[in-house]
């Protein structure tokens, strides 16, 4: 064959061409059985260090993560936090992913201290066939069924807890949530309480007090509109002010919009605090700027910057200031013409091109004095559907209220249909929108109080940026009489009342109306709806008159000065929080996330240290070095080694119960460095004897 295909064969060839060389044979064989000549990849000597090293350095992580974010919030950068908001799905599956990947890295080394425990017992004296079953059980985290050794039970389920609970807690350490950072805020804010102030508003009543009036006797009377332009762009929001008010009583939440923020059931007489300066539009209609007078401050007093917050997380303070409210009460009277305070209502009615209009007016002489009082003239259509004020007072107080000038506010509402007949000296009968009111006498104190402001973004009903929704709903802190700010807080109220005014209607007493027709019992409560929404115009005159003098270029100060003295500031005081993504530990709840993590690690270390330090002085065959009782692959060599012939019992029996009362050892069986095999050195369900061990623990078996 080789001579017809003109080559050689295999059988031509000598064998030392084809076969390796004793030398490569013995260099092939190192790099196969690697593993049992380098002790570096030995399992004996791998397993511990392993389990040591990486349970220590998953504690030094978890506690130093822990302790890192709970003694003070660590925050990301914005755009991180800001992309964390918008992507929060992708950042949890991620952050999840890594707690996964710790938490399968500490089972895993959970489970070989567990096995090399095991083996290195199994190795060293021996043990039940029963613990090798619930050993096994725990290094894979499931629990026993069984209640022969309810301790092993009991032990497997709580490690079986334990293990699967690693992932939620890392989870929950590690994933980044909205957490709140608080921040000292300190300012400083007009005190309308200080002599100074109180002085000031004397010197200052020609220019800002509404309609100053002409003294006659102790009393004045609003009858001109000499300071009317001062607050002209604004005062259209006395209605919406006590409308504002007035709501909460029927339980409706409401807002007033004002220079760029919005108070939620009233002004309550306080003027915002802003980090940035704001436009105003009070004292002219391009508007003025009103400036900064608060910050943020750091531990260490210096004033900071505050951290900004992704969109749609809120931003938030709480400031401690000053405001101003009044005491209104209201009682329904019959007043004409002989009674104290008198009222006269007076109406000239002419034709205008084609239309007739009444102008009307109201006459008040108040109690103890001859001299009387008129309103503000208002035009309005031959129904003449008005509403009117005056102004009585000061007056003493009966409960000892000590009050500057003795004043003590009356504002005098007369809502009438005044029918044509009588203004043209006709008897005609007819009723107007307005008559339920009656004469309607409020009794007011005005107050200056202390008060809590919540500053807050309201995302859900606006987008905004800045903390520009106040809510300053709290109970006042305290408060104190402030007769003072009586002529300017009214004069508001009444300016409104006649800026409101039209041919057709008032709107004020539109919206008072509305609420009294909502009323189940307009007879008892329509007096206290009445004192709200006058107390919500009063409370709106504290805003307007902050403003004024918040304002750059008012020149209201001493010798036109813009900027209030030292003496007429008082100090606020505040707490700035932003809501930003980070990691943060509540120090009440926090430490529990780490309990399973940890017990898994602890355990598995203190596992690992025992069984070193028991079997320090008692070597191993090399063989044993390599056992791992949580393959099957190592079980079935082991147990088919011939250690066991004849001696485990049937399947039919009760071979748990049987396998507590069976010592198994690991030992060579067919002499020294021959495979280990498993071996029953004592079975209490036979009548033979323990099998004979050597001095350093391991089963003499005899060979066959």
């Amino acid at each position: 064959m080789a001579s017809a295909a003109g080559g050689l064969t295999l059988d031509d060839l000598p064998l030392s061409k084809i076969l390796p060389t004793p030398k490569t044979i013995k260099d092939l064989q190192n790099k196969v059985n690697w593993n049992f000549n380098n002790q570096l990849f030995n399992p004996y000597h791998v397993i511990p260090i392993a389990v040591l090293v990486g349970q220590t350095l998953l504690l030094t992580f978890s506690w130093a993560f822990f302790a890192m974010t709970l003694s003070q919030p660590v925050t990301l950068s914005y755009s991180t936090a800001t992309y964390v908001q918008k992507n929060y799905q992708t950042v949890t599956l991620i952050v999840t992913l890594i707690a996964t990947f710790l938490s399968v890295c500490s089972m895993i080394l959970y489970a070989g201290a567990i096995r090399y425990a095991l083996a290195r017992t199994l190795a060293g004296s021996s043990t039940t066939l029963y613990v090798i079953f619930a050993s096994i059980h725990i290094s894979k985290a499931t629990p026993i069924k069984n209640l022969i050794r309810p301790h092993w039970t009991l032990l497997s389920l709580v490690c079986a807890l334990a293990v699967n609970f690693q992932t939620a807690g890392f989870t929950t350490l590690l994933l980044p949530k909205p957490i709140s950072l608080p921040t000292t805020m300190l300012g400083t804010e007009l005190d309308m309480s200080s002599p100074p102030f109180q002085a000031l508003m004397v010197t200052n009543a020609a220019k800002l007090v509404p309609g100053k009036c002409i003294l006659a006797s102790r009393r004045p009377f609003l009858t001109s509109l000499r300071s009317l332009d001062y607050f002209a762009h604004v005062l259209s929001l006395s209605e919406a002010s006590g409308t504002n008010v007035a709501s909460t009583r029927f339980a409706l939440p409401s807002f007033l919009n004002f220079n760029h923020f919005s108070y939620a059931n009233g002004t309550m007489g306080v003027l915002p605090h802003s980090l940035e300066d704001v436009n105003s539009n009070l004292l002219s209609s391009t508007g003025n700027i009103v400036p900064s007078t608060v910050s943020t401050r750091n531990k260490q007093g210096q004033v900071v910057q505050p951290k900004q917050a992704p969109a749609g997380l809120p931003v938030q303070y709480t400031v401690i200031q000053q405001g101003f409210t009044a005491d209104v009460s209201c009682s329904t009277q019959v007043l004409n013409a002989t009674t104290s305070p008198s009222v006269v209502l007076s109406s000239i009615t002419n034709k205008i091109f084609d239309t007739n209009l009444t102008l009307a007016q109201l006459a008040v002489v108040c109690p103890g004095d001859t001299v009387v009082g008129t309103s503000t003239p208002v035009i309005t259509s031959v129904n003449v559907d008005a509403v009117y004020g005056a102004v009585c007072g000061p007056y003493n107080n009966t409960q000892g209220r000590q009050q500057w000038s003795k004043f003590n506010s009356r504002i005098c509402v007369c809502a009438m249909v005044l029918i044509v007949a009588f203004k043209l000296d006709l008897v005609l009968t007819g009723s107007g929108m307005y008559k339920p009111f009656g004469t309607v006498i409020c009794s007011v104190f005005p107050k200056i109080t202390t008060i809590a402001v919540d500053y807050s973004v309201n995302s859900k009903l606006f987008n905004s940026t800045s903390p520009n929704f106040l809510n300053s709903s709290h109970p006042v802190i305290s408060s104190m009489d402030a007769p003072w700010l009586g002529d300017f807080a009214t004069g508001i109220f009444l300016q409104g009342l006649y800026v409101g005014q039209g041919i057709l209607g008032n709107s004020m007493g539109d919206s008072i109306l509305a609420f009294w027709q909502a009323l189940p019992d307009p007879v008892q409560f329509a007096n206290e709806v009445m004192a709200d929404y006058i107390r919500g115009v009063l409370e709106l005159s504290g805003t307007l008159l902050r403003t004024a003098y918040a304002e750059d270029g008012n020149g209201l100060f001493p010798n036109g000065s813009s900027t209030p003295p030292a003496n007429m500031l008082v100090t606020t005081n505040g707490t700035h929080s932003v809501t930003t993504i980070g990691w943060h530990q509540n120090p009440a709840t926090s430490a529990g996330i780490l309990v399973a993590p940890t017990f898994v690690s602890l355990m598995s270390m203190i596992l690992i240290l025992v069984i070193l330090f028991k079997r320090r002085h008692h070597p191993e065959p090399r063989t044993n070095h390599y056992f791992d009782p949580g393959d099957v692959l190592h079980i079935m060599s082991a147990a088919t080694a011939g250690g066991l012939a004849h001696k485990l019992p049937s399947l039919d029996e009760k071979s748990v119960r049987n396998s507590d009362k069976m010592r198994i050892a690991l030992a060579p069986v067919d002499g020294e460095n021959s495979r280990p095999g498993f071996v029953l050195l004592h079975d209490e369900n036979d009548n033979g004897g323990n099998s004979p061990t050597d001095p350093d623990g391991y089963t003499s078996v005899p060979q066959t």
